[in-house]
């Protein structure tokens, strides 16, 4: 579908237009350019950053004369993972071979051999499993960007650890294996965010006590709600507020007065079953001692109360992953 929304130069110029034609439609904003020799109509082209790059993809694919399969950052973007501050300057393909790869300025040419049960096929495009786009970016990005990644596929049951772990034995010696592993290793399919991600990674970095993920709370049997981190021998609730996503957007369609009614009354039969709450946002992510000194305070006050009156974890209400985001089309 993808490939079909463009314009390519060459069948442009074989139906009468030439170069200033083309030109003159883009300056006019009746067209846009995608990259070089590649065209898009402005509504398409003026969309997100994510949805251009998989323009570009679609474009750098149809130029392409050799085998080449979409991968890393490139494969992420078209299975519809987070991409949180991941750069999209650049289109990724991998080629097979062992040796060779390079980088221009619109993208970069990995070289590995991948078998057919390690590419699959999306809106047309030969694209990395979910498996392997993970160890893939998990080996090549910073590890809190590559949990976020790896949280998301597991938390959309799109593959499972055991998966994951598979894919990197099948590569050794391959650059960047340990640090893959590592990044597996701490990645949870209970996280529901990019937030939650990057929260849990702070507070693992800052040596806060264990805490259960995605716990549901019980008083007799009535549900007062699923919260997003559950300490359970100090009586805290932490509540990651994800309605301002990192990418600044709001990212729920609620009411704002209803969600915050919504969320007082939440809080209130928390507090009320014995629990402390703590709650925080993306500004308080961005400075990473915040959130540990949001702890201590809730720690503080949550000593001060009596032990609360809640029920024992029921295995029942175990998280089950599910998925919910979808491949991204053009």
């Amino acid at each position: 579908m993808g490939r079909n929304r463009l314009l390519f130069r060459t069948n442009a110029v074989g139906n009468g237009f030439d170069d200033h034609a083309l030109q003159r439609m883009c300056n006019q904003g009746d067209l846009a350019r995608v990259r070089p020799g590649v065209y898009a109509m402005p509504d398409d082209a003026a969309t997100d950053v994510t949805t251009r790059h998989v323009f570009a993809i679609h474009a750098a694919m149809a130029k392409q004369r050799t085998t080449a399969v979409v991968s890393h950052v490139s494969a992420a973007a078209i299975h519809g993972l987070p991409l949180w501050d991941l750069s999209l300057a650049r289109v990724h393909l991998t080629q097979p071979g062992t040796a060779g790869g390079h980088r221009t300025r619109r993208r970069h040419q990995h070289m590995a051999h991948l078998s057919p049960a390690q590419v699959t096929e999306v809106d047309g495009l030969p694209v990395s499993t979910v498996a392997r786009t993970v160890v893939d970016l998990a080996r090549t990005v910073q590890f809190a960007r590559a949990v976020a990644v790896g949280d998301a596929a597991l938390n959309n049951a799109m593959t499972t650890v055991d998966e994951l772990l598979t894919e990197i034995e099948r590569l050794p010696g391959r650059s960047g294996a340990n640090h893959a592993r590592s990044a597996v290793l701490a990645m949870d399919p209970c996280s529901e965010s990019v937030g939650e991600s990057w929260s849990r990674i702070i507070m693992d970095r800052a040596g806060l006590p264990p805490r259960d993920l995605q716990r549901v709370i019980r008083v007799n049997g009535d549900l007062l709600g699923r919260v997003d981190y559950f300490f359970d021998e100090l009586g805290i609730v932490g509540e990651f507020d994800g309605r301002i996503k990192y990418s600044g957007q709001i990212d729920d369609p609620r009411d704002p007065g209803q969600i915050a009614w919504d969320e007082k009354k939440r809080e209130d039969r928390l507090r009320d079953a014995g629990l402390e709450v703590m709650r925080w946002t993306w500004a308080d992510l961005a400075t990473p001692h915040r959130l540990e000194s949001l702890f201590d305070s809730a720690r503080t006050r949550a000593s001060a109360r009596p032990a609360p009156i809640i029920d024992a974890a029921d295995p029942l209400d175990a998280y089950v992953p599910r998925r919910r985001v979808r491949p991204r089309t053009v």
